[in-house]
């Protein structure tokens, strides 16, 4: 359905707002498939995107700063997400030998398992939401990454 039919906005100021508004009321949706997941768990997106960076250099340790020059969401206390995560035992936290100033953090056996499951159920929303083919979404990441700069 065109997004001007979903929010019954027959006239935008211009292409450009159209668009604006497009990205910001897809990337709503894209929330909403994913939040049932993370509920299931009890995580927030954020949390996902520090298990997922962690997992990307694992079986190597990763600092705090690595994972915050690379979320997605830079605006949450990420000592409160890394926090959650150690109190489940998905993740440990070892001060780093050579520099003690220094945190070196590492995804447990247990955590590497519930990243790897919910990377299956979030593949399994994005095959079966996603209506477009592969060549469409590549032509979608140049232009996002083009709208972005």
């Amino acid at each position: 359905m065109e997004l001007k039919e979903e929010i019954k906005q027959v006239h935008f100021s211009s292409p450009r707002q159209k668009a604006f508004i497009n990205v910001i009321f897809t990337n709503n949706h894209l929330n909403a498939w994913t939040k049932d997941i993370f509920a299931r768990y009890d995580l927030l997106s954020q949390h996902f995107n520090i298990l997922k960076i962690i997992k990307g250099v694992y079986p190597n340790p990763v600092t705090p700063a690595d994972i915050i020059a690379v979320m997605l969401d830079k605006t949450r206390d990420l000592t409160r997400l890394i926090y959650k995560l150690e109190s489940r035992k998905w993740i440990n936290r070892k001060v780093n030998k050579l520099n003690k100033r220094s945190i070196n953090i590492t995804l447990t056996e247990e955590g590497l398992q519930i990243v790897k499951q919910i990377e299956e159920e979030i593949n399994t929303i994005t095959q079966s939401k996603t209506n477009l083919n592969d060549e469409e979404c590549e032509l979608l990441n140049r232009l996002l990454d083009k709208m972005r700069g």
